[in-house]
């Protein structure tokens, strides 16, 4: 229950409250004298952080308890200090002043406290703010951790054990660390119901659960044993598909064998089956599909006589060569749909429900789009489903749903969201993903949000398929471009790649400065045997070398990220060239300037006086003028009259004031980088 109570007193206006809840008040005062500023108190702003007035968490007795921050500022914004008291018995005539130190205060009696921010105006105008916080708990956090596995074997899944707390005030969170006692590993299990220990012995699983007063810890002992078996932790992210002749590298994967106490890694023996082929043996990772059909990809890892094995499926597919064989559509597999290229499309025929066909190579996200024709003669399905999956994690996808094709009553929905109406009238659709917008676009002027929870795509590339859906007979349409490359009739792959690149936010540096350059994007529609050079020059020609070393120069690892310092004044250039197998070749670059941004520091050699009379003399002093990197300079000085008459002035010059006035003397000194230090000074002659 509440009382407020106004009292208008002259001259002055006083606003208070009595109250037991948290609900902030605020009391404003004026005690200047000057009416003027009456109602003008600064603004004072409590910081809640995650709690508001009404749900200000209570304190336990003898416990440290954290006041919350606040600031002011006054009617023009300038910063006003706040004064931060606590009170018990804030309401009643035992008013009792409590000690506060660090923003923190320790209750040591039951009761209702209340804290009080005042702020004082340089006019006198006075803002209080005060919250109250009860004290009447002794009972403190606490956490009880429920059943545990005391036991698993190093590279096992090993369960973590639920817990609860009580006597909490406020919020809590929690963190859960497993540390290994001879310190060899430290997990971070916060939000995971499990996690795989590799070093053998005893581990720490820690809950520090923080409510608004405290941490309280508990723990239990997981320990860990040794595996006789070799382990995957993980499986990689295998290529949907492989072209004939081309040659791959085959992901790598994180594998352990435990023959000694700690984990030692493992590389997989491979064999790879085409259909009722003879399996292969691989050396190494390195794999060239030698003809078309499905592939059993088998990698298999030993400790001693146990083994693990991990299949993946894959396809194999014959693109054929360049020249009369080569066929734009044998990038696009299909078991359900017939595909051929004409001299202006490629053609897809269907009349089966649900036929998915399949774009073998993987395309970048960031520029995909797709140019396609459904006549509404031959439309005889009810939508056509496009999908774009990540291609390092296909649980992050798109599916964008062009309903309705070539009717009036055309829709887009995205992850089957809601149906918008779209326009019909082009024959050729384009549907595209704009990274930028998280829309999906149709033409040149529509678009539709992606949902709120979808945040692009991680790896910057994904695998694109389409479905008919509601086929009801012969149905066709027409693919005509895909990432803006034309799919049509022609001689072999003349589809270069594409390069992306971020550039930095600024493109000038001083000198000193470190300058990051962002990991490439580089890929093809087509071929996956791309050669990249990267040169980065300086000024004077030369290639740049990394701060961790690596000369930028030539064939190097272009998906890292490469940070170097700006050493030369002008323009280091950036340049990339990508060129796939036929011979297609794509080069992007950009100038990253380093110039003189600093002005010189200028030093008057003799001080310059302030006041002067009528018929004294004043000697232009001499400058002393420091700067990294110029060493010639041009200078002015000019002295400006009261009437604003203006002279040139020279040093060890003289000048003789004959009229009172306030004059202005200007030192302007200018480096070769036209950088210009000003230096004023006021003489006023009486």
């Amino acid at each position: 229950m509440k009382k407020i109570k106004k009292m208008l007193l002259a001259g002055c206006l006083f606003l208070s409250a009595f109250a037991v809840s948290g609900t902030a008040v605020a009391i404003a005062e004026n005690d200047s004298g000057d009416s003027r500023n009456l109602g003008y108190a600064p603004d004072i702003t409590v910081n809640w952080g995650d709690f508001s007035p009404e749900t200000v968490p209570d304190a336990v007795k003898d416990m440290p308890y954290q006041v919350f921050a606040a600031e002011a500022e006054d009617v023009y914004g300038n910063e006003i200090a706040v004064k931060t008291r606590v009170y018990l018995h804030y309401y009643t005539p035992n008013k009792t002043l409590v000690t506060l130190k660090n923003h923190t205060v320790t209750p040591v009696n039951y009761g209702f406290y209340t804290v009080e921010y005042t702020a004082k105006d340089e006019f006198g105008n006075t803002n209080v703010v005060t919250y109250d916080f009860s004290c009447d708990n002794t009972e403190k956090l606490s956490v009880s951790i429920g059943e545990i596995q005391a036991t698993a074997l190093a590279g096992t899944e090993a369960q973590i054990a639920d817990y609860t707390y009580e006597n909490e005030i406020g919020f809590v969170t929690t963190k859960i660390t497993a540390t290994h006692t001879g310190g060899k590993a430290v997990y971070d299990l916060t939000g995971k119901t499990s996690f795989v220990p590799l070093q053998l012995g005893e581990y720490t699983i820690e809950y520090a659960c923080t409510d608004y007063n405290l941490t309280v810890k508990e723990s239990y002992t997981l320990v860990v044993e040794k595996n006789e078996n070799p382990v995957f932790l993980e499986r990689c992210n295998m290529p949907k598909y492989f072209i004939v002749g081309k040659k791959y590298t085959l992901p790598k994967v994180a594998a352990y064998q435990f023959s000694i106490d700690k984990p030692v890694p493992v590389d997989p023996f491979i064999t790879v089956k085409v259909g009722k082929d003879k399996v292969k043996e691989l050396d190494g990772y390195e794999f060239i599909p030698e003809k078309e059909g499905d592939l059993k990809i088998v990698y298999t890892i030993f400790c001693g006589e146990n083994s693990q094995t991990q299949e993946y499926t894959a396809r194999a597919v014959d693109v054929g060569e360049v020249g009369d064989t080569f066929d734009i559509a044998n990038y696009f597999y299909s078991a359900t749909a017939l595909l051929n290229t004409t001299q202006e499309c490629v053609h897809v025929l269907t009349e089966t429900d649900g036929a998915k066909v399949d774009f073998i190579q993987p395309l970048f996200s960031r520029s995909f789009s797709f140019d396609f024709a459904a006549t509404l003669q031959d439309a005889n399905f009810k939508a056509l489903n496009l999908y774009l999956k990540d291609s390092q994690d296909e649980n992050v996808q798109l599916k964008i749903t062009y309903g309705n094709p070539g009717r009036s009553n055309a829709y887009i929905s995205v992850n089957d969201g809601r149906e918008n109406g779209m326009k019909v009238g082009s024959f050729l659709q384009t549907i595209a993903y704009d990274e930028a917008l998280n829309a999906v676009k149709i033409g040149a002027t529509e678009s539709v949000a992606c949902p709120n929870d979808f945040k692009g795509f991680p790896s910057g590339e994904i695998y694109f398929s389409f479905e008919f859906s509601g086929v009801k007979s012969r149905s066709t349409i027409d693919l005509y471009a895909i990432n803006n490359h034309m799919l049509l009739e022609t001689g072999g792959d003349d589809f270069a790649p594409q390069i992306f690149f971020e550039i930095p936010d600024t493109n000038k540096f001083r000198i000193g400065d470190l300058i990051t350059l962002s990991d490439l994007k580089v890929g093809d529609v087509l071929d996956s045997d791309v050669t990249v050079a990267y040169d980065v020059f300086a000024p004077d020609e030369t290639n740049v070398i990394s701060e961790d070393g690596v000369l930028l120069q030539g064939k190097i690892d272009y998906t890292k990220k490469y940070t170097f310092r700006a050493t030369q004044l002008g323009e280091y250039r950036v340049r990339v060239s990508a060129t796939d197998s036929s011979g297609n070749r794509q080069s992007y670059a950009f100038v990253v300037s380093v110039e003189d941004l600093t002005a010189p520091t200028v030093t008057l050699q003799e001080k310059i006086p302030k006041e002067l009379k009528v018929g004294e003399i004043l000697t232009v002093s001499d400058i002393t003028v420091e700067d990294d990197l110029s060493t010639t300079f041009k200078t002015s000085i000019v002295l400006i009259a009261p009437m604003g008459e203006h002279k040139e002035l020279a040093v060890g010059g003289k000048v003789k004031f004959t009229a009172a006035g306030v004059y202005k003397l200007y030192y302007m000194v200018t480096d070769e980088s036209d950088n210009t230090t000003t230096l004023c000074y006021t003489i006023t002659v009486w």
